[in-house]
């Protein structure tokens, strides 16, 4: 309250009361007529009671009231602009909306631009769809939008259907907007009445919130011919708990040209918006997309695009999280995007997924889960469940699943990180990175052409702790130089396990595979190829150092030239001969100078490595020994590589002679007195595979040393290694049969039986 200056108490004559009393009233009224000025006129609430689209008799008396006596959404919207201050209400008359045909308002032009706060509200009705949906339909012109916001604040448009205009809902200049409940593209019929354009939230409109986590919230955005929902040039935008691209029941497609498209535009870069959320473990119990996950399926094009295509480039620092891209509203079907689930393009700052569960993102179908590049600095991509992986009977995307091209960078800083997600395809492959490095750790790759593919780079990646298994080809592809592949699990590669590949003139170099402690080993089993081939020009060096595995069919290392008839990679070095051998130590001859590893093996088999012994330099002669660090029994297989120059060899195996053992070799060794049978047991098999699919048999036995022979459906037995592989087309019942053969030539006369179906 102002401050009233008190007067001396003097008596007027003629007056009732002193000259101060009277002075103190006259303040007090002006300051009370002063506070009740327009700045707090009090809201409207005015009630839409007819379909019909007529204007307003008297604008501007704070009455919605046409010619006709009724009040229409185009009298209350003219109206509510008119009244000065307030924030008013447009509400929908029961009885006359009822999520029926008739109520539907059919627009002859397009509605008067919302310019003051409002709140454009309508109830919740079971829709001639069928579905819970909006009570009320607007019904617009192709050439212009139904809606329009500009130059205000605090707008909320709620549980109204719009359909057939140009665009939807068109914003530009509005702060802290708020969209949820509504069906933009489809009908109180359930039918396709798309806008060209669903939501387009223009520059200037910051902090608007499009849908939201709670039962109902969420908008149905569907059939648009362009995009369903567009960002352009606004920053802080949450988009929640929305479905895109499906019918109202969320089971079939309803196609948007493309779901969702942000973009800058001139002097206002989209900054910081969100797409979806972190999903709480109350609403991740079900598969459904609930607690403000978004549905992001069914379009003919892209289901998320970050290109800038919209506008005059890509937004900044998007958070994508805890979405269901491609699938159905239950979350056990698939109604995909045509094209890619995520697309990228050079947009800074992107994150997909995140560290914490409730933040992966379910990509399935279309062409590639994520597609980022030329450029993208600083992406993440990150605990994404993506094709089969985010459910078995998913479909896959059909090119790839994390596919990032960072040629376009500038700095190391900028690198991307591909971490910890799970992708199921059925070829393609599953991560390829090309141009700038990227560090890619922590993901399992399962049944892609190729699982991870690092090409084209300026320098090396670290591609590290990936599960990587069921591949067509090569599980890890390296055509760059500098890369680092440790502690990786590779196993059952249609080709070899992990592959270098350089082509002529130059080749590629500087390639480490493993590293020199246990937990940067690599674990290579099962390759139908070598554990680890080196392709490239004799002038190449790549080092391979501390890995292990078993049941590869190639040898564990394998040198291949770039072209027939040339040398051997990595400067055609050779593996260093082990010249003697006993239980406690091996030596040998190498490059003078060179770094050698030796190792230990379980078996015979090439393919196969079992543990690291220890490493040694050979000296000025070529000479080099090495101590074992423990006794190793007779018969033990030992093998050797050298590295020089950064270029490691093929390696050299050899075995601990009998005659070189210390102590008497254990019982069932000596194959002059040995007559007694290995027995074979069975470690992992198959009951059913699909036809075309890989049926592994994995399997031991009793005795050191023991090999074995295999059988399919009753023919002959043959050499066999553990584990044994058969890729089966046609469905039917089978049989397969091991036995074991100890050292001493005796033959297990129980052989292991298992039967299995391969199926359509």
């Amino acid at each position: 309250m102002a401050e009233v200056t008190r007067v001396a108490s003097v008596p007027v004559e003629g007056a009732g009361k002193p000259l101060y009393c009277r002075v103190l009233a006259a303040v007090l009224v002006a300051l009370a007529c002063a506070l009740a000025g327009p700045s707090l006129a009090a809201a409207e609430q005015f009630s839409v009671d007819t379909t019909a689209d007529e204007v307003d008799a008297v604008l501007g008396n704070e009455i919605c009231l046409t010619a006709a006596g009724k009040c229409s959404l185009r009298a209350a919207i003219a109206e509510s602009n008119a009244t000065a201050g307030g924030f008013d209400e447009v509400r929908f008359e029961e009885g006359v909306f009822e999520g029926d045909a008739g109520s539907v308002i059919e627009l002859n032009s397009a509605l008067p631009t919302i310019v003051a706060p409002l709140g454009l509200i309508g109830r919740e009705c079971e829709t001639q769809a069928g579905a819970i949906g909006p009570c009320a339909e607007i019904a617009g012109d192709p050439g212009e939008p139904a809606l329009a916001v500009e130059g205000t604040e605090e707008v909320q448009i709620e549980l109204v259907a719009v359909t057939g205009a140009e665009t939807g809902l068109e914003v530009e200049d509005v702060e802290r907007l708020i969209v949820r409940g509504n069906w933009f593209g489809t009908s109180l019929d359930g039918s396709a009445a798309g806008n060209d354009t669903g939501v387009s939230v223009g520059p200037g409109s910051d902090k608007a919130r499009i849908g939201g986590e709670g039962p109902g919230t969420g908008n149905l955005i569907a059939n648009s011919g362009t995009v369903g929902l567009e960002i352009v040039g606004s920053g802080n935008v949450r988009v929640l708990g929305n479905r895109f691209g499906v019918t109202p029941a969320g089971t079939a497609a309803a196609a948007n040209a493309s779901n969702l498209a942000i973009a800058s535009s001139p002097g206002s870069p989209a900054m910081d918006n969100t797409i979806g959320t972190r999903v709480s473990a109350d609403a991740a119990a079900s598969a459904a997309c609930d607690g403000g996950c978004n549905l992001i399926s069914g379009s003919n094009g892209s289901g998320i695009d970050l290109t800038g295509s919209a506008g005059s480039g890509p937004p900044v620092g998007t958070t994508i999280a805890g979405n269901q891209v491609g699938l159905d509203a239950t979350g056990a079907a698939s109604v995909p995007n045509a094209g890619t689930g995520i697309l990228v393009g050079a947009a800074p700052r992107t994150v997909i997924g995140g560290p914490r569960s409730g933040d992966e993102n379910r990509i399935v179908g279309g062409t590639a889960a994520v597609e980022a590049g030329p450029g993208a600095p600083s992406l993440v991509v990150r605990r994404n469940l993506i094709g089969s992986s985010a459910g078995a009977d998913f479909l896959p995307p059909s090119v790839g699943g994390i596919l990032v091209d960072s040629t376009s960078l500038l700095f190391p800083a900028e690198e991307a990180a591909i971490l910890e997600n799970d992708v199921g395809l059925d070829g393609g492959t599953g991560i390829s990175q090309q141009g700038f490095a990227a560090t890619i750790a922590g993901n399992h790759v399962e049944g892609a052409g190729t699982g991870i593919r690092v090409h084209n780079e300026a320098h090396g990646s670290l591609v590290e702790e990936n599960a990587v298994s069921g591949t067509q080809g090569a599980a890890i592809l390296l055509e760059t130089n500098g890369n680092e592949v440790l502690g990786n699990h590779v196993a059952d590669a249609g080709a070899a396990g992990i592959r270098i590949a350089g082509a002529p003139p130059f080749g590629v170099n500087a390639n480490v595979i493993g590293g020199d402690s246990g937990a940067a080993e690599n674990t290579i089993d099962g390759s139908d190829g070598a554990a680890i081939e080196i392709q490239s020009i004799e002038e190449s060096w790549n080092e391979v150092a501390r890995n292990r595995g078993a049941g590869n069919a190639g040898a564990f290392i394998d040198l291949v030239p770039a072209e027939t008839g040339e040398p051997d990679p990595n400067a055609a070095i050779q593996a260093p001969p082990i010249a003697s051998i006993s239980e406690t130590g091996a030596a040998g001859f190498a490059e003078p100078g060179a770094r050698v590893r030796v190792f230990r093996k379980s078996s015979a088999s090439p393919g196969e490595l079992e543990s690291f012994l220890g490493e040694t330099t050979a000296d000025g002669d070529g000479n080099w020994s090495l101590a074992f660090p423990g006794s190793l029994p007779a018969g033990t297989g030992v093998a050797a590589a050298q590295t020089l120059n950064g270029g490691t060899s093929e390696l050299a195996i050899s075995a601990v002679p009998l005659a070189d053992a210390l102590t008497p070799p254990p019982p069932g060794s000596d194959n002059a007195t040995d007559r007694k049978p290995p027995r074979t047991r069975m470690l992992k098999q198959p009951r059913r595979v699909r036809a075309g699919q890989v049926a592994r048999f994995s399997f031991t036995a009793n005795e050191p040393g023991a090999g074995f022979q295999c059988s399919l459906d009753g023919a002959k037995f043959r050499p066999c290694e553990s584990p044994k592989k058969y890729r089966l087309s046609r469905p039917g019942k089978h049989l397969f049969r091991v036995r074991a053969i100890d050292p001493a030539g005796n033959v297990d006369p129980t052989p292991v039986r298992r039967r299995f179906e391969v199926v359509d």
